[in-house]
Parts: structure tokens; C-alpha cells; sequence
């Protein structure tokens, strides 16, 4: 069984690779969402709304985690570094496969 630290973490990470393919498809569809300044306030909020998820849908409150900063912070290093991998992987095989 994870532990809550780690539910949360790999809530996150999938839900960063859900935002690239968010990203991917909105740059595809509209020049404007190609650029980074709109794609990484996109990824901002979704990040914001994993918190209230973990803290309102999962009820994790901070005093069950280690650290009481850890609901807002637990992972939010490795949800952008894979929200901005798997962005340029996603966008780069749209070109690829779809001739963008």
C-alpha cells in the first residue's frame, strides 16, 4: 500500500503528463497556446487544483504528513520537470505524426 506522501506524489506526476497532453492539444489546435507564457499558467492552476483535491476530495490534512508544508509542496519539483518533458515529447510527435 503507498503512503500518503506518495499517493500524493504520483497524483501529481500524472496529472502533469494529463497537463502536457492538455498543453499539447491546445498548441495543436490554436497558435496562441504554443508559447510558454500561456501553457505554464495552465499548468500553474492545475497545479493549484491538485491541492484543493488532496486537501477537499482526498481530506488530507497537513498534520498527516511530515512536514505541514508537504500538501502544498510534496512534488511540485517533479510535476513541472514532467509537465515540461512530456510537453515537448507530446508536441514534438504531433509535428512528427501530424504535420503540424
Amino acid at each position: 500500500m503507498l503512503k500518503l506522501t506518495e499517493k500524493l506524489w504520483w497524483f501529481r506526476y500524472f496529472s502533469a503528463i494529463g497537463v502536457a497532453v492538455l498543453c499539447t492539444y491546445l498548441g495543436v489546435q490554436n497558435p496562441v497556446f504554443q508559447n510558454i507564457e500561456v501553457a505554464f499558467p495552465i499548468a500553474i492552476l492545475v497545479y493549484i487544483f491538485t491541492y484543493f483535491v488532496a486537501k477537499y476530495i482526498w481530506k488530507i490534512k497537513p498534520e498527516q504528513l511530515p512536514k505541514k508544508r508537504d500538501l502544498a509542496l510534496y512534488g511540485v519539483f517533479a510535476y513541472f520537470i514532467a509537465w515540461f518533458v512530456f510537453w515537448i515529447l507530446f508536441y514534438t510527435l504531433a509535428i512528427k505524426f501530424f504535420g503540424i
